[in-house]
């Protein structure tokens, strides 16, 4: 009889390890991701990071924030948060938009009170190019470990 429980307990053993071990969360292996976007220079906050894989099916798009320093961890739709991308060559486009009023008056759907129409423009006209991911200047070669990409945006 104790050989039968201890063969019991080792096949359960083995049994638990093998689906702990085939366990997933279903979230990607990535590398971490982070550096700092400037506008001329000075820290762009609140600006939008985006890496883009050069070739379909080689590496994750992921996207980022800049915080009021102009820093940046950048993530993908199915990994940890702040965690990165997968190894790969990226395109990277760099937005940020301002609010301006259109002239029109709308009621706002959450107060119901008459406010101005607003769109929402690049900062500057010329930042169309940083925003398409097909003529963007900025790209990125994300490896295993630690990467760090500094982006400057010119003005003109």
């Amino acid at each position: 009889m104790k050989h039968f429980t201890n063969t019991c307990f080792i096949l359960l053993s083995l049994l638990l390890i093998l689906n702990l071990g085939g366990c997933s969360d279903g979230r990607l292996k990535t590398e971490p991701v982070s550096g700092v976007v400037t506008l001329d220079g000075e820290p762009l906050a609140n600006a939008s990071v985006n890496f883009r894989p050069k070739v379909s099916g080689q590496g994750a798009a992921g996207f980022a924030r800049t915080n009021e320093k102009g820093e940046y961890r950048l993530q993908t739709m199915h990994g940890h948060p702040d965690a990165g991308t997968l190894p790969g060559e990226y395109s990277v486009t760099i937005t940020k938009y301002k609010s301006i009023p259109t002239g029109r008056k709308i009621t706002d759907s959450d107060t119901g009170k008459i406010v101005d129409e607003m769109t929402h423009v690049f900062i500057f006209p010329e930042m169309a190019i940083y925003a398409d991911a097909e003529k963007t200047p900025f790209t990125a070669t994300v490896v295993k470990g630690k990467n760090r990409f500094n982006f400057d945006v010119p003005s003109k």
